[in-house]
């Protein structure tokens, strides 16, 4: 069974340095979803680490698109969510910038959620594309 993407809505979504690339945190709305014959609510992150990017200047990043490998292969984004007391992967493999709107740098992140990794009960693994909006006050 596929898992109810579209319960996924991001409140939040901040990217920053680190001295092992970048971290892009995607904090996420209560979602609810069927889990061992009830509903279940859960209130969790994506959070992707050691993005490789050349810069994190947003007006560097702006238009840009960089591809990655899925885990484990060298240079991939160490991605994953937890729910139901497991973190579960999530392959990023595309990160895409938009152009510089107003006061937001708008990001188009290409995922998998690697659900049977931790088996999150019956869910297949699920693509998720999600477009989020990076504040510019959080750029150098």
């Amino acid at each position: 069974m596929q898992f109810p993407i579209d319960t996924l809505t991001v409140r939040r979504a901040t990217l920053e340095g680190g001295r092992h690339g970048q971290t892009l945190s995607l904090d996420l709305a209560a979602f609810t979803i069927p889990l061992r014959g009830e509903d279940q609510t859960f209130l969790t992150a994506a959070v992707f680490d050691g993005i490789d990017l050349p810069s994190t200047r947003a007006r560097d990043l702006a238009g840009q698109v960089y591809d990655f490998p899925a885990n484990p292969d060298d240079g991939y984004i160490d991605g994953s969510i937890y729910i139901d007391n497991r973190h579960h992967p999530v392959d990023a493999t595309r990160l895409a910038f938009g152009p510089i709107t107003g006061d937001v740098l708008p990001l188009t992140l290409t995922t998998r959620l690697v659900l049977s990794f931790e088996k999150l009960a019956s869910y297949a693994d699920t693509d998720w594309t999600i477009t989020v909006d990076l504040p510019l006050s959080e750029f150098d």
